[in-house]
Order: structure tokens, then sequence, then C-alpha cells
């Protein structure tokens, strides 16, 4: 939940989620997460890998379309 939102470090020096500066396709809950939440990122990260859904599959897909591939 920290890298998420920033937790209870609110303040000017933390910056409030890591989703900010870098693309973020899927958050796990927890300060620290449980291994049950762990583990259920990686399943879904995984399901959107095999569907093609991630950030970087979804950013390769805008660029080869733009380039006519």
């Amino acid at each position: 939940a920290c890298a998420c939102t920033g937790g209870f470090y609110r303040a000017y020096h933390v910056v409030q989620g890591i989703d900010e500066f870098s693309p973020v396709d899927v958050y796990v809950p927890g300060c620290p997460p449980t291994r049950e939440a762990l583990f259920a990122g990686v399943v879904k990260l995984q399901e959107m890998i095999e569907r093609g859904e991630t950030h970087y599959q979804r950013m390769v897909a805008a660029r080869r379309a733009a380039a006519g591939e």
C-alpha cells in the first residue's frame, strides 16, 4: 500500500504513488502484503500477459499500428 499511495508518509518529499512515475499493471494491497495477496497479484499479472493486456504490450501494439505493421 505504501508504494501505491505513499501510505502514512504524506509529506512534500514523498511521492504519493509509484504510478505517477512508472506504469503499474497490478496493485497488491498491504504493507507489507500477505503471501496470499502477493500470489494473487502474480497470478493476475500472468493472466494479463497471456491476454496481452499489460502496459508494455499495449504500448508496443500501438506503436506497431502507428507504423503500419
